[in-house]
C-alpha cells in the first residue's frame, strides 16, 4: 500500500519547473510568491524559528511532535557525518516564521522528514512554495533527487506528490507472526484521541508530545 515518491532534479531548475510540476502546482507557488515570504537556511541559529513552527503545526494535525532536543541532536550528529548533513530551512512572513522543514541530504538526494505549515497561512499556498524552494536549494547544492517521502497509494498527498512530477517508489514491509495488519490511524480510538491532542494548549502539547511519539510514530 506504501510508496515513496522521488523527483528527479539532474535535468535543472528550469527542467523541472516546465516538464515535471504540473501547472496547477506551479499557479499555486506564484500565489504563494505574491505573498512576499524570506527563506532562511541554517542550523542551529532557526532551530528556535522551526521549533516554533514544527510544535504548533503537529499540535493542530492531531500528532505528538519530539523535543527541541531531539531536532538539535540531528543537526549536530549527522553534521559530524561524511555522508550526511542536515539543516533548517525557514520561510517568514511579515518577519515572523511561517514555514518550516528540516533537511537531511546525502551524497544523491534531499530529503524533509519534518516540516509544515502553519495553518493560518494556508490560504497563501505557502507550502508549495516550500516545496519549491527545496528544489531550488538542492538544485543549487548538486543534489539529484528529491524524496518526498511515503505515501498511501490511495491518499490525497500521494497525488499532491505526484503533482510535483515526482515517481512512485514501491515500498515493502514485513511483519513478524502476523497474519494481517492494520493502520493504527485508522483506529476509532487513535482518531478520537487526534481530535483531543488538536484541542490541547501549546505547552502542555510541547512537555507531552516527547514522552508519547515514541508510541505513534514508529
Amino acid at each position: 500500500d506504501y510508496f515513496t515518491f522521488s523527483l528527479d532534479l539532474r535535468g535543472g531548475k528550469e527542467n523541472v519547473w516546465k516538464n515535471s510540476v504540473k501547472s496547477k502546482t506551479r499557479n499555486q507557488v506564484r500565489k504563494a510568491q505574491k505573498a512576499n515570504y524570506t527563506v532562511k537556511f541554517g542550523t542551529l541559529d532557526l532551530l528556535d524559528d522551526f521549533y516554533t513552527v514544527i510544535s504548533a503545526a503537529w499540535r493542530d494535525l492531531g500528532t505528538p511532535t519530539h523535543s527541541k532536543d531531539f531536532y538539535k541532536n540531528v543537526i549536530e550528529e549527522l553534521g559530524k557525518s561524511e555522508e550526511y548533513s542536515a539543516e533548517f530551512m525557514v520561510m517568514y512572513i511579515d518577519g515572523k516564521p511561517a514555514s518550516a522543514a528540516c533537511l537531511i541530504q546525502d551524497p544523491t538526494a534531499i530529503y524533509h522528514p519534518y516540516a509544515a505549515t502553519l495553518k493560518q497561512y494556508n490560504h497563501l499556498s505557502l507550502n508549495n512554495a516550500l516545496y519549491w524552494e527545496i528544489i531550488g536549494h538542492a538544485i543549487e547544492k548538486g543534489i539529484s533527487f528529491f524524496d518526498l517521502g511515503r505515501s498511501k497509494n490511495d491518499q490525497g498527498t500521494a497525488v499532491y506528490k505526484k503533482s510535483w512530477g515526482a515517481e512512485e517508489v514501491q515500498l515493502y514491509y514485513y511483519y513478524l507472526n502476523k497474519s494481517s495488519h492494520q493502520n493504527e490511524e485508522e483506529n476509532k480510538i487513535v482518531q478520537f484521541l487526534i481530535e483531543i491532542w488538536k484541542k490541547l494548549p501549546l505547552k502542555i502539547a510541547n512537555f507531552m508530545g516527547p514522552k508519547l511519539i515514541y508510541k505513534v510514530l514508529k
